[in-house]
């Protein structure tokens, strides 16, 4: 089908039709009827799927992935001829009906049976609208985005599909996107998801990523053209709001300028979203609020023109964008500048976004592109790694030296030293289990409340830091960073954070994605390194 649906299923049109026409020339005008009935149906069908049409809902999938009956009635010539088509040709090619792109992720064909399907109840995703869902799945956590063979899905079905599966993994529960083969639409979904989990830096990546472990895929234009706007979406949707949150900030000193700008954006913002009209008696009522004596701020308000006030926003919106170019620009060394730079907008994000964030693989620094180091960076990394130093000093070595000093004073003293309760350290315990395997879910409040805990160095100690896996550590380095002092953060860095780092290097010869991450928000605290 790499010439098109739409022009395979319009040569399957003409040739119904000869057929029909050459049976009707020798007078069998009953035999012929069901050629010419398949040929109408499959110019309907060459039509509805060309690109500039592209209406899959034509065949009439529900949902549930069910064909309704007038549907099955309707279109039964090209549903069997499906069917039969990707039956043969999965016998002939021999391919795999899946296969596990990273941990809990598989992109494959339609299963036809329950030995098609991934293990471990996984939810799909059905990017296919010609074939049904089968009776035996009706278990599983379902989506479906109907899309033609050989086309793509909307970037908004990509990430509407891409968001429900960013949900299913935040649950454990494996996730299967298939199309008929596995070839193209799948893939497509599949490059999205890479992307969203942070698996993978772009859907280029991602693709590349697939193909070694799916060497037949092949996604045409009309999927990367998808991709790319999906991509830009994804990236322009943040730019947007930062310009609005600029509405509300200017970079001045002035008290007045703040108080007049940041009403000035919500003028702005209410014409843009209008409220709905008021009836007659409301509106009575509200003009009579409206006739009260304007107040000294608001009659200050008034003498700025409509003129200066685009001035104001123009320029503040101008000096947010060379910030970020700056920003950009700036190499590893300049971290803490850029600290102080972006602090005041990145501060308010700490606390907010802990919750969404989407997790990292841990195949994230195994694939992907990475610069040579050459050999003044070599000699750089040397001297940080030092080889002739002595045993790293953990936070269990300082705790555990901490009880034993307490347990000497307690018993010079005889007085009862503070103790956990045994719930709290059975929570903490279940909390160390779930950071060994976090990959992407909601961090437990438990563990939270830790930095404001005056044991906090016990409790902590209970999680089992060195086992917590890499995604688990870059939360947790956001929330002492956020919650703790500039000495307690600083303690976390160098007993936690800094010997994960140096091991991950030690071990692998390059720096997990994540815990890259981990230093750039420890960063966000530049106190604790000074």
């Amino acid at each position: 089908m790499g010439l098109g649906i739409s022009v395979l299923i319009g040569f399957k049109a003409a040739v119904m039709f000869l057929f029909f026409a050459y049976l009707r020339s020798y007078g069998f005008t009953l035999l012929s009827m069901p050629f010419l009935y398949t040929s109408l149906i499959s110019l309907l069908i060459s039509i509805a799927s060309h690109p500039s049409v592209d209406l899959p809902m034509l065949l009439g999938k529900n949902p549930d992935g069910s064909f309704s009956i007038w549907s099955i009635i309707m279109f039964s010539p090209y549903l069997n001829f499906v069917r039969a088509f990707s039956a043969l040709r999965r016998l002939g090619s021999g391919e795999a009906p899946y296969t596990e792109i990273c941990e809990g992720l598989y992109v494959g064909g339609w299963p036809s049976s329950p030995d098609k399907l991934p293990p471990g109840n996984p939810a799909v995703v059905d990017c296919t609208c010609e074939l049904p869902r089968r009776m035996e799945f009706s278990g599983h956590a379902y989506l479906c985005i109907p899309t033609w063979d050989t086309r793509s899905p909307q970037p908004a079905a990509i990430e509407a599909a891409v968001q429900w599966a960013c949900r299913k993994r935040a649950q454990n529960r494996p996730v299967f996107i298939h199309c008929a083969y596995g070839h193209g639409r799948s893939v497509a979904v599949m490059c999205a998801l890479l992307v969203a989990l942070g698996v993978v830096e772009d859907w280029k990546n991602a693709e590349r990523l697939i193909q070694e472990r799916r060497p037949y895929i092949r996604m045409n234009a009309l999927h990367r053209k998808a991709l790319e706007e999906w991509s830009e979406d994804r990236i322009s949707s943040p730019m947007k709001s930062r310009e609005r949150d600029m509405s509300s900030v200017i970079l001045s000193n002035s008290s007045g300028f703040w108080l007049v700008f940041d009403r000035m954006a919500k003028k702005r913002s209410r014409q843009l979203n209008p409220q709905p009209f008021l009836g007659d008696d409301d509106a009575s009522v509200a003009s009579k609020k409206r006739s009260k004596s304007p107040k000294q701020h608001q009659v200050e308000e008034k003498l700025i023109s409509s003129g200066m006030s685009s001035k104001i926003l123009k320029e503040a919106l101008a000096q947010q964008r060379e910030i970020q170019d700056e920003a950009e620009g700036r190499d590893s060394n300049d971290s803490n500048s850029l600290v102080f730079a972006q602090g005041f907008t990145e501060a308010e994000e700490v606390q907010d976004d802990i919750d969404e964030f989407a997790g990292f693989s841990e195949t994230q620094s195994q694939f992907g592109a990475y610069d040579e180091i050459d050999e003044e960076d070599e000699r750089v990394l040397e001297a940080f790694l030092r080889k002739d130093a002595g045993p790293q000093c953990t936070l269990a070595d300082i705790i555990v030296e901490k009880i034993k000093q307490k347990d000497a004073k307690a018993a010079s003293e005889m007085r009862p030293l503070p103790k956990l309760d045994n719930s709290i350290i059975d929570l903490y315990k279940g909390v160390c289990k779930l950071l060994r395997s976090y990959i992407a879910c909601k961090i437990p409040k438990a563990f939270k409340h830790i930095p404001s805990m005056q044991l906090w160095e016990d409790v902590l100690y209970l999680t089992e830091p060195e086992n917590w896996s890499p995604n688990a550590l870059y939360q947790s380095t956001r929330i002492f960073a956020s919650n703790l002092g500039a000495k307690k953060a600083e303690c976390f860095y160098r007993l936690v954070l800094l010997p994960r780092v140096r091991e991950d290097i030690r071990k692998n010869q390059r720096l997990h994605f994540a815990l890259y991450q981990a230093l750039k928000k420890s960063l966000y605290k530049p106190a604790a390194f000074f």
